[in-house]
């Protein structure tokens, strides 16, 4: 322990061990879902229009968007992420884009919920998933996976991300040209 100015005790310094985030689906589905989305011509995160706002309210589906989802309401440009989607939506929030990375095939029973939102949909997720919302603008972009290389994205660009949907959310926004990002129920999804 070390001392604080004004007497109080402090852990010592110790650096973080390294964590290397995996995907709960083998690498082989995960190429197979890039290859079939790349074939479906969507078109590219990178062609949306720059905003008009630079404040971005980005919701995840921790317990605190229960008691904090009317501040949603000042925000003009809204992102939900993942499985916040339809519990969001049931909130009476409106997003303008709701973000998806998991590749799992259950992620499709959290989009049941009608929304105007720009879907931003990484390669990697599931065909079902791009077939539920066929009828909705869909972009598609490219979640960065070091054990996979670099063949799988032609060249694209790939997001280096977190290991969550909403850690996805920040570069993608970012790039997006967002300023100033918002967020909202960022306390756990579990």
């Amino acid at each position: 322990m070390s001392i604080q100015e004004g007497g109080g005790a402090t852990p010592a310094y110790k650096p973080l061990e390294p964590v290397q985030c995996v995907s709960f689906m083998d690498s082989t589905q995960r190429l197979k879902n890039m290859k079939w989305a790349f074939k479906q011509g969507y078109k590219r995160l990178p062609e949306l229009t720059a905003p008009t706002c630079p404040d971005l309210a980005i919701v995840a589906g921790g317990p605190s968007l229960n008691a904090t989802y009317k501040e949603v309401s000042k925000f003009s440009d809204v992102m939900v992420c993942g499985s916040a989607h339809d519990h969001a939506i049931r909130l009476g929030i409106k997003p303008k884009y709701a973000i998806e990375c998991d590749p799992d095939l259950k992620q499709v029973k959290n989009y049941q919920e009608q929304s105007e939102a720009i879907y931003l949909l990484s390669s990697r997720c599931h065909k079902s998933l791009f077939n539920r919302l066929k009828d909705r603008e869909i972009r598609l972009w490219h979640m960065w996976e070091s054990e996979l290389g670099k063949p799988p994205y032609k060249g694209e660009p790939a997001f280096v991300c977190g290991a969550t949907v909403v850690l996805a959310a920040i570069p993608v926004s970012i790039t997006m040209g967002y300023k100033h990002l918002h967020f909202f129920g960022f306390d756990s999804s579990v």
